[in-house]
């Protein structure tokens, strides 16, 4: 309990002042007082781990993420924690998440991208993968209409998308709460006809990579000795019990 009280009246001010440093973008200031002293980086770090609910679980390398930081800022984040990558927030969003839903330079959705593949086919509370949010202009990850973060009216970024799908094609073929795959959020937003076929030919090679992939072995069924007791059960019966339901996706 002190330790709490501590936090609240020695630091989150601080941190809020910090956070705010970020917000306006003055990344000289935020290198200076964050980056310069890694001792200083790791507490603020482990402070906002500590105070999860009242940042909504974001990290700084979240709130940076969403106010076009500088690839060199990103590069030496992740070099301090390179956890913090992976790390998602109260509605289950990567940085990554919002690098590509705030239309971040296709340097920084690189850099985060390459540092740990597997955020690419995180799937946050609506399902939606990095690479939906590239795709949709008109992504809002923020309450806030009028935040400049916000991806609202921008077009689809070539060089961004290519960057996330250079990581991962999984991506291509998965589809949201709305059913919508990301190739379909970038035709509805009228993107560029070389982004449209670059997630064409991922969706193709996806799904054909999918396809030559073996089935998992199954267990051979071992038959039961019959019983003077019981009946056996009709083949229809056992047509009954074996059936599983076949998705779209086991079809194609």
């Amino acid at each position: 309990m002190t330790t709490a009280m501590t936090i609240d009246q020695s630091l989150l001010k601080k941190i809020a002042t910090l956070l705010g440093v970020i917000g306006s973008r003055r990344w000289e200031v935020f290198e200076q007082i964050a980056l310069g002293n890694e001792r200083i980086f790791h507490m603020v770090s482990d402070i906002l781990t500590q105070c999860n609910e009242q940042f909504n679980g974001m990290t700084l390398l979240h709130a940076c993420c969403r106010h076009h930081p500088p690839v060199e800022i990103i590069a030496q984040m992740i070099r301090l924690r390179p956890e913090l990558v992976s790390a998602q927030d109260c509605l289950g969003r990567t940085p990554l998440h919002i690098a590509a839903g705030c239309s971040a330079h296709p340097h920084v959705i690189k850099i985060l991208a390459h540092a740990d593949p597997t955020t690419c086919i995180v799937q946050d509370d609506d399902k939606r993968t990095p690479l939906h949010l590239a795709c949709d202009r008109h992504c809002n990850l923020f309450e806030d209409p009028k935040a400049e973060s916000n991806n609202d009216g921008r077009d689809p970024c070539y060089d961004a998308i290519r960057a996330l799908l250079s990581e991962s094609l999984e991506p291509a073929t998965l589809e949201d709460e709305e059913e919508m795959n990301p190739l379909e959020y970038a035709i509805l937003s009228n993107a560029d006809l070389k982004v449209v076929k670059l997630l064409q030919k991922a969706t193709q090679k996806q799904a054909e990579t999918k396809s030559r992939s073996p089935s998992p072995p199954q267990a051979a069924a071992v038959p039961a000795a019959p019983s003077p007791m019981l009946s056996q059960p009709s083949k229809r019966r056992c047509g009954v019990m074996m059936h599983r339901r076949v998705s779209l996706c086991d079809s194609m």
